[in-house]
Formats: C-alpha cells, structure tokens, sequence
C-alpha cells in the first residue's frame, strides 16, 4: 500500500495538514526507501491505542504517523520532549505534545492531556519510551516508567510494539525498516517491560536477517518479516508497505 499521497484523515486543520504535508515531503528527500509491515489483526476502531516504539533516527516520529494513517481515521497525539516543540513550535499543530521528563509538572500536564483526548473515539498516541535517540541495537532497550502512567492516563489502550531499525547500506541516504508488532491490551502488571522485551525481539529479528542478507536485504524483505514475526502463514498477502521513495529510486 503506497500511501505517500493520501490525505491525513487524523489532521483537520489547515496548518497541521502542511506540517504533515511538509514531514512527509522529508521522508522523501531524507530517506532512500521506507519499507513497513503491519500485522493483519488491527485495533478496533474505538478502542485507545498506544504505539511503543524505539527511537533511534530523527524521522521516527513521522513514521509512527505513517503506520497510524495506514491503519486508522481517529487523531493521533505525539509525545515529544518540551525543548523539541519550542523549537518546533509547529509541530503542536500536528497533534506533538511536549514534556519535560525533569519536571513532575510537565508530566502531570501531559497525563491530563491524554486523559481527556483519550475519550475521542479512535484515539492513538505514539511514545518513544527510551526518552531519546539510541542505536538500534542497545540491549536493553531502556524503556522508562512514564509509559506505564501515559498506559493509565489512557484508561486500558491496545499496545501496538513498534521497531525501527535504519542502515546506509551501499546508498547515500539510509534504508529504514519499521515493523509493528501484533496489538495487545496493556497490563499493569507487565506494564512497560513487556513492550520493551516486544520491541526488542523484533529488532532482532530485523538485524539477524539484515546481518544474514545485507544489502540484498529489501528483496523479499517483507514475507520474510511477516513469516519470522506473525508466523508463515502470514509470509504471503497484499502488501502494507511505504516505499519513500520507490525501491528503484537513485540515491
């Protein structure tokens, strides 16, 4: 599914529609291609859904509203530090929310937030839980605690693990490779160890068959993911993936 030119059904406004129109025109020059895969059991539609993902390029935020527009029609809230939006300021028009991780009321701020936008049908909310940009391959990926408040705030949402994994291969501008992983409901007790065990085991699976494969890695890359992650059954069906650009592209 080639989804570089639909609308932004979860951006009403003017101005949050350019700035979308604007990150997703950056994914096109930034990046060589875009390859996602998605599993075929998809939230309802009204339930809250969080996405918990690891950070480690600067595009991930506009990747995490790529996967959402492909799977929803409800608004998506981004969680971004504080510091990060006032330079940005744009960026709030998008549906970014900022905190400050140092400050207790900052974070009270952000809790009530979601709380509230959380009763809109359809309601998602993408986190970085690692508070910051890693490598990819850190073990463990260092998911912090504020997750599980943000869980709370949102009453008991679908978990969607999300892994992101970039390299340069022999190309200019990095290949990124995104993979969600099945939804499940949060768990207070597992809270967010279990998405940060989540995120992890599909990274390796992301990195093993990059290690395997190299730079041949795109060919057949997404029946290989889907078998490895979803089971093979699922190696084989109509392709959910962003290709930013095409796979033929010149760097």
């Amino acid at each position: 599914m080639d989804i570089r030119n639909r609308r932004f059904p979860s951006v009403t406004n003017l101005k949050g529609r350019m700035v979308r129109t604007a990150g997703r025109i950056r994914l096109r020059r930034d990046l060589h291609a875009v390859n996602m895969v998605v599993p075929e059991a998809r939230p309802d539609e009204g339930s809250p859904v969080l996405y918990a993902s690891n950070h480690t390029t600067w595009w991930d935020g506009f990747l995490l509203q790529r996967l959402h527009d492909m799977w929803r029609t409800g608004p998506l809230l981004t969680v971004v530090e504080e510091d990060h939006l006032f330079r940005y300021p744009a960026l709030a028009a998008a549906g970014c929310v900022g905190v400050d991780r140092n400050s207790l009321g900052s974070l009270r701020t952000l809790l009530r937030t979601v709380a509230h936008r959380s009763r809109v049908t359809g309601m998602g909310v993408s986190l970085f839980p690692q508070g910051q940009i890693h490598s990819s391959r850190r073990r463990p990926l260092g998911f912090e605690r504020g997750m599980d408040s943000l869980a709370q705030a949102m009453g008991r949402p679908i978990i969607v693990p999300v892994a992101i994994h970039a390299e340069l291969f022999n190309r200019r501008r990095p290949t990124v490779f995104v993979v969600a992983g099945e939804p499940y409901v949060w768990q207070s007790s597992k809270g967010v160890h279990e998405a940060d065990d989540r995120v992890a085991e599909i990274l390796d699976v992301i990195q093993q068959d990059v290690d395997a494969t190299g730079e041949f890695t795109p060919r057949g890359w997404e029946a290989r993911m889907k078998s490895a992650v979803y089971g093979p059954a699922h190696a084989v069906g109509p392709r959910p993936a962003v290709d930013i650009p095409e796979q033929g592209a010149s760097a």
